[in-house]
């Protein structure tokens, strides 16, 4: 292998195309070949990223100038990909989701163990570095006893051909597995495998899921925590997601899939006496310096807490392929950040939910018209 990854793209739509351009602020790889159903297109991310085209799927992941593929096909397509990935021998990085179903993203386990190759799902949000940081500051407690966490992300899109990889429930597509498996791999990352969950959701007259709501019940040993995930394609959501306990608050900025910032408030609970003012306040505190201090405080942690995080150049895609580098370098077979267990055990969950909202599934009638969202009774089904 050489010094940097050349990296093949499987697929030449929007998301190859990003990350594509994110490599060029990466000092561990580089794109060297593109190939896609749609040559056309092929050809036109290739010229723009200064690669090969390869004139067929097969063809690349066998091609001797790429050392690692990124799966950007429709996500229907992504056991079969990753599956021709594995048995050329090479390492993979798939785009989310990693699989339809929980048997899908087993099989590719089985496969990836039976063929030594390194594989990850490119759940890309859980490689920026704040959520890096976020993950240190809940592990660490500074939150105290977490309760509760809340994920909304939603983006309008109508059903039509240019969206079909996005909406079409044939394709994959929905705001479950387009947006709502964001809520439900990040839930996992904090804060482990849910128990009980509860969710309902409104579809298209295509079978395709617009809205879904989703609260899971993680038990962590001393007291459970609740998560509420919203995700819908029919409307603009806050895009943020909140994790909060008894001693603090961080709001990842919108949208949080992402974000570079955060907000954390620190506060103690009620009947605890208040923290007193520090005495540099109290000194400074009806003088004339106090209003210029109280506005550089104010923008220093903000109104409500105290930002971290640092910008990055890009799309933030290049994360993903940086710890693909970091593993491959160090002989891993997995990433210890997006291990295949967890992508199993987050499908495994989607499985969960798509059966409890599946009953809900509109019958097609040719009265709706294409994407309007059908009503229904709001109802939480239970399972252990």
């Amino acid at each position: 292998m050489s010094a940097r990854i050349r990296w093949g793209i499987l697929g030449a739509g929007w998301i190859a195309a990003h990350f594509a351009h994110d490599l060029r602020y990466s000092k561990t790889g580089c794109v060297s070949r593109i190939a896609s159903r749609d040559h056309g297109e092929a050809m036109a991310l290739a010229r723009a990223c200064g690669a090969q085209v390869s004139d067929s799927l097969a063809a690349l992941c066998h091609a001797p100038d790429v050392d690692a593929i990124y799966i950007a096909t429709p996500a229907f397509l992504h056991h079969r990909h990753v599956l021709m990935a594995l048995a050329a021998g090479k390492p993979v990085l798939c785009e989310k989701p990693f699989a339809l179903t929980a048997a899908e993203a087993r099989e590719i386990a089985d496969a990836a163990q039976a063929s030594g190759c390194f594989c990850m799902e490119g759940m890309w949000t859980r490689f920026l570095p704040l959520f890096t940081e976020l993950r240190r500051r809940v592990r660490d407690g500074e939150l105290g006893r977490l309760s509760q966490m809340g994920v909304e992300l939603g983006f309008p899109y109508e059903e039509n051909a240019s969206t079909s990889s996005l909406t079409d429930p044939k394709l994959g597509g929905g705001a479950l597995f387009d947006l709502g498996i964001y809520g439900a791999s990040m839930a996992y990352d904090l804060l482990g495998a849910p128990g009980e969950i509860w969710a309902d959701a409104l579809y298209s007259d295509t079978g395709s899921v617009r809205d879904v709501s989703i609260t899971m019940q993680h038990d962590r040993g001393e007291s459970p925590v609740l998560c509420s995930i919203r995700a819908s394609h029919s409307a603009l959501l806050r895009n943020t997601l909140d994790v909060s306990g008894a001693s603090g608050r961080i709001t990842v900025e919108a949208p949080f899939i992402q974000a570079s910032r955060a907000r954390h408030v620190h506060f103690e609970p009620k009947g605890r006496a208040a923290e007193r003012p520090s005495a540099l306040k109290d000194a400074l505190r009806g003088s004339p310096a106090w209003p210029v201090a109280r506005a550089i405080a104010r923008r220093v942690t903000g109104r409500d807490g105290a930002l971290f995080g640092r910008p990055f150049t890009g799309y933030g895609l290049r994360f993903e392929a940086d710890e693909v580098a970091r593993c491959l370098a160090g002989g891993l077979r997995e990433s210890p950040v997006m291990p295949i267990s967890e992508s199993v055990a987050v499908l495994e969950t989607m499985d969960r939910i798509s059966e409890i909202i599946s009953w809900r599934a509109p019958v097609p009638s040719p009265s709706l018209r294409l994407g309007a969202a059908v009503p229904r009774k709001v109802a939480g089904l239970s399972v252990g």
